[in-house]
């Protein structure tokens, strides 16, 4: 093939096998950027739900918080706000910063200073509770009582005498002087700054609670924080804390039931929480600077150091804001929920949210969240931050995966495709080289075969013409070297149409079921007839050989061939020996010389066309290249097989199976050649 044909179909070849890799490449190249396009507009999609979901708690709790408002300032509280769980407290501040609803009813009083010798008489009395004689005592107690002259040591007489009466298990007279204590001595405050009316209150819900009264229970919890609120029992805010908390522990574990009595001790209970943490949040929102006089339309929220959260109203015209002290681990649940329920069939999605201060207020679950990002300003509250993104989830990851291993696969494959083609290409490039170099070759060789015997049976012919032979002995002797090289010449051209029938594809076409042994002979001593010197072919047939069907000019034709190897390629006086015997279900036809043999390496090529083994003596010796070729091609032909066994210097062995027909006259379907 010439060279500017090669370089043209390697070009066809390589050339577009290289556009599908890179049409590939790119196509994988827009398959991820469409993914991540994709992936976008579904997070800017899901962040504007989130955000909506978000501005939409936020307001509700605004709305609560609004309401309660207008109860504080109608005096009917916060209870109604204060009843979810994400409110904490609210409360109105005025312009200036200074907390305007609702009033603090904190004050703190004198404890009771009673005359000393009471004082003493008390302690004597004390010390016979503490030692357990709690009859003693509580003769000594209305002793004391009973000669009291100020109002205050009458006050500090009953809550010790209904303590003593109580630790005697007597509930009703204790429950009597509780109630005595409440009802004429709410203000009175123990030396050591308890208020007694708090402490006859406690103990009254206590007993109540062992009764099984959880209704009485309430009524006097109702009372005692109505009473606290009006600032009728002098408390502390820290002391009103306490009870507050007391009261709330005592109710969860002892006291179940009650009805609308509580409701109503609930509902006051949830005012005197609000006091306390309108306080509390108040505090802790001036330690951060106070408000600023930025408006805005809607809510903003600021986070305390405590980690709770204050969300500021806009100043009416009075300049009042509406302040609440929200609840932020519930408010983060009910995000999350709201969101989840919102976005339940969005699929796999990530987002953070982040306070005005750019804290995180909620993380996002996977960790840092991976691009693309989509980002949002909330307008309620003002200022936070909302971030959303779509990572790849495992059924996108393994999409993804199995679209680059399939373009991967299929840019190797090609590759491999490329690089193979072009192998088998510079193969078929290069065996046509070779065989165009040996059919150079095989013209030449038959070309130098024919003019030898020509240039013979020329020359004598023209000493014929020319009268030179005149002795009738000579003239038989060149008649005889004329007709032993027009038989070469014979043989050379049936060899030469041999292998063109071959080549061709025509097979021997006349078989028949003979015996191969005279067959065998018959061949053998024409050939030797025909051979210019004496060689001893020694030849040896099994008696009683099975016969075979064969096609007997084209079996004697191969048998020739092996022979005319075998003195080509041994010296005499060396012997050729020929041999038919039956092994099996095969007949063997089976030539042997002891030439130069041949070398292993090049056992598997003999039987290729027109090839030559490359030694001297092959040089020097003359011949085509195309004997063992005919001589395979019959033998394939006969459903057979050809061995060969060679040892260099010592000869070859050249062995013909040929298989025995069945019953039925047929072949085995299979045959194999080996070398």
């Amino acid at each position: 093939m010439p060279r500017k044909q090669l370089v043209l179909l390697t070009l066809l070849i390589v050339l577009p096998a290289l556009a599908l890799a890179l049409v590939s490449l790119a196509s994988l190249r827009t398959q991820a950027e469409d993914a991540e396009r994709e992936r976008e507009k579904l997070a800017e999609k899901l962040a504007r739900g989130v955000s909506e979901q978000f501005e939409r708690l936020f307001s509700e709790v605004e709305s609560a918080c609004r309401a309660a408002a207008k109860g504080l300032q109608a005096a009917e509280g916060p209870a109604n706000s204060l009843a979810s769980p994400l409110v904490e407290a609210v409360w109105i501040m005025a312009k200036e910063g200074t907390l305007h609803l609702p009033r603090s009813p904190w004050k703190s009083s004198q404890g009771v200073q009673v005359d000393p010798k009471l004082q003493n008489a008390l302690e004597e009395a004390e010390a016979l509770e503490i030692r357990g004689e709690f009859p003693r005592a509580v003769v000594r107690y209305e002793t004391l009582m009973a000669s009291a002259s100020q109002r205050e040591a009458e006050a500090v007489l009953l809550n010790a005498l209904a303590r003593c009466r109580r630790k005697m298990g007597q509930l009703s007279d204790a429950l009597a002087l509780y109630g005595r204590l409440l009802m004429q001595h709410p203000a009175t405050v123990s030396a050591n700054g308890m208020p007694l009316a708090a402490v006859a209150a406690l103990e009254t819900i206590s007993i109540e609670s062992e009764l099984q009264r959880p209704e009485c229970a309430f009524q006097v919890g109702r009372d005692f924080l109505q009473k606290l609120l009006g600032g009728v029992i002098p408390a502390s805010r820290e002391q009103a804390a306490y009870f507050c908390a007391e009261m709330s522990a005592l109710w969860k574990t002892e006291v179940s039931g009650g009805g609308g009595a509580r409701e109503e001790c609930e509902r006051t209970l949830a005012i005197l929480r609000n006091a306390l943490a309108a306080e509390d949040a108040a505090e802790a929102l001036q330690k951060l600077g106070g408000i600023d006089d930025t408006s805005h339309s809607h809510w903003t929220v600021r986070t305390l150091a405590s980690g709770k959260m204050v969300g500021i109203g806009a100043p009416d015209s009075a300049g009042l804001r509406v302040l609440a002290c929200l609840r932020t681990d519930a408010l983060k649940t009910q995000c999350r929920t709201d969101i989840e329920q919102l976005l339940r069939y969005a699929g796999h999605f990530d987002y953070e949210i982040r306070d005005a201060q750019q804290a995180v207020w909620i993380a996002a679950k996977d960790g840092p969240l991976q691009p693309p990002v989509v980002r949002l300003s909330s307008a309620r509250p003002a200022d936070w931050g909302i971030a959303v993104s779509v990572p790849e989830s495992p059924a996108i990851r393994s999409g993804a995966r199995l679209r680059t291993l399939a373009a991967g696969g299929m840019i190797l494959l090609l590759l491999l495709t490329l690089g193979a083609s072009l192998y088998f290409l510079n193969a078929t490039v290069r065996r046509t080289a070779e065989l165009s170099a040996l059919k150079t070759d095989f013209v030449s060789a038959v070309s130098h075969e024919m003019r030898t015997p020509l240039a013979t049976i020329r020359m004598i012919t023209e000493m014929f013409q020319l009268g030179r032979v005149t002795d009738p002995q000579m003239s038989e002797e060149y008649m005889e070297t004329v007709n032993s090289e027009a038989e070469r010449l014979t043989r050379l051209i049936n060899k030469v149409l041999d292998f063109s029938r071959m080549d061709a594809g025509r097979k021997p076409d006349s078989f028949a079921v003979v015996g191969l042994g005279g067959i065998v002979r018959d061949a053998v001593k024409k050939f030797e007839m025909g051979l210019a010197e004496h060689r001893e072919i020694r030849v040896e047939v099994e008696p009683d050989l099975p016969e075979v069907r064969v096609d007997e000019d084209a079996m004697v034709q191969a048998l020739l061939n092996l022979l005319e190897n075998a003195v080509k390629y041994s010296a005499a006086p060396a012997p050729i020996e020929v041999s038919l015997r039956s092994v099996g279900r095969e007949v063997l036809l089976v030539v042997a010389d002891e030439g130069i043999g041949i070398d292993p390496s090049q056992l598997g090529k003999i039987f290729e066309r027109f090839y030559r083994c490359e030694d001297e003596l092959t040089r020097k010796t003359t011949g085509t290249g195309i004997g063992l070729s005919i001589v395979k091609h019959i033998v394939e032909a006969h459903r057979g097989r050809i061995e060969v066994r060679s040892t260099p210097a010592e000869g070859s062995v050249f062995t013909i199976h040929l298989p025995l027909p069945s019953e039925n006259g047929l072949y085995p379907t299979s045959h194999s050649q080996t070398a």
